[in-house]
Parts: structure tokens; sequence; C-alpha cells
């Protein structure tokens, strides 16, 4: 006779489901934002580069979640597993694309192992959709002066960067939330850390060719919506 698989209840509980939608509307959230600033990269870019640079955004919004799927949540999560005592390794260990948290069903795990797992399975999702996005964001510094090959790298490092830096300053257990600092809202991953990457490709690449006459005012009749670039030039 086959034994019955040993279940743990708690980890599936009301209150985690609720947990665990909240971050699944974060998650479809995070995808409403990429469209729309996909929308917007459309009004904002030569009418012969929108195509092309919308099929840039989104590709480096996959590298991103990709790259954070692989490794990202593991990095970050390498807080609390360096809090209870083990290594970073074992946190990557257990979180990269094919690790035993990342493939396991919540109900199986011991939560003395790991409690909450569904809700970390979900976040997994969300922070990655995260990490596609400040890909995106940083395109928008770079859009029509960058090669599309040298762009794809810049995402692999940005993801690997915005989640050592997400370890760095965002979680409650996190080394400079031990010294007292706290990114709540995640803002120095999120959008100081690509802003930041901006300003330095903005200087090395300077201004986008074609908006500016000698006259210092933006062609406007390039654009296919010329409302956006105004408003943003002026």
């Amino acid at each position: 006779m086959i034994e019955p698989a040993i279940t743990f209840p708690t980890q599936v509980s009301l209150s985690s489901l609720v947990h665990s939608l909240i971050y699944i509307l974060g998650a479809a959230g995070m995808i409403f934002l990429l469209f729309g600033l996909l929308l917007i990269d459309a009004g904002t870019v030569k009418k012969q580069n929108a195509f092309t640079s919308g099929v840039e955004k989104l590709v480096g919004f996959f590298i991103g979640f990709g790259t954070y799927l692989l490794i990202g949540f593991g990095l970050w999560l390498a807080q609390y597993y360096i809090m209870r005592g083990d290594s970073l390794v074992d946190s990557i260990s257990d979180w990269w694309l094919g690790g035993a948290m990342t493939n396991s069903l919540a109900q199986a795990i011991d939560p003395a192992r790991f409690s909450h797992l569904n809700e970390y399975q979900i976040f997994l999702f969300f922070l990655a959709c995260t990490a596609g996005i400040i890909n995106v964001l940083l395109h928008f510094a770079i859009s029509e002066r960058m090669k599309a090959s040298a762009y794809y790298l810049t995402c692999i490092v940005a993801a690997l960067g915005s989640s050592l830096l997400s370890w760095w300053t965002w979680g409650s257990v996190g080394p400079l939330t031990n010294s007292g600092y706290h990114d709540f809202f995640g803002v120095g991953f999120v959008y100081l850390f690509p802003a930041g990457m901006a300003m330095v490709m903005v200087a090395k690449l300077g201004p986008r060719p074609g908006i500016f006459s000698e006259a210092k005012k933006p062609h406007l009749s390039h654009y296919s919506n010329p409302v956006l670039p105004l408003s943003v030039l002026s």
C-alpha cells in the first residue's frame, strides 16, 4: 500500500491565499504598466523607429524577467537565509529557476523549512516583472542611440545589479536596513538604479539625433505623436 504524501495545510491557509491574490494583482499591474510604457514610447520616438524601439523594449523586458527568474530572486532572499545562519549559495540553490523551492508545491513543504511558500512563489513572478520594467525604463534613456545587442547585454547586467541592490536596500533584514536605511517602496533598486545608469549612458551617447535643429527647437514632425515630445522637450 502506498503511503499518502504528507501535506501541510497551513501553507495554503485563507490568509496566505489573500496575500497571494494581492501579489497576483501587483503582477497584473506590472503587465499593464509595460503596455502603458510601450504606448508612451510609440509617441516619443521617430515614426520610422517606433516598431524597432518597441521590440527592443519588449526584448529587454523579457531578458530582465528571465534573468531574475534564473537567479535574481535567490539574491534578494539571501538576506533572510543569512539571518537564519544559511548562506547566499543556499538561497540561490533553493530559488534559482530549477531550485527546490521554486518548483515545489507549497503544501508539500514543511513550514519549519520555509513558510508561506506559495506567497513567495507568486512574489517571484512579481519581482521578475519589476526587473523587466527596470530595463524598459532604462531604454527610454538610450532609445535610438544604442545598438540593440549592446542594450540586451546591458539588460542582463542591470537585472543582476538591481537584484544585488535589492538585497542590500530592500527588505526587513538587508544590510542597509540593519544600518537604519529602509527602502519601503523599492525606490533605490527600481528607480534610482536605472536613473543612475541612464545619467552615465546619456553623457556618453549624447542627445538623440534629429530631435533639435540648429536653433535648438524640436523637429516635432518626425514623431508619431508630436504632443508628447513637445511636453518633454519644452
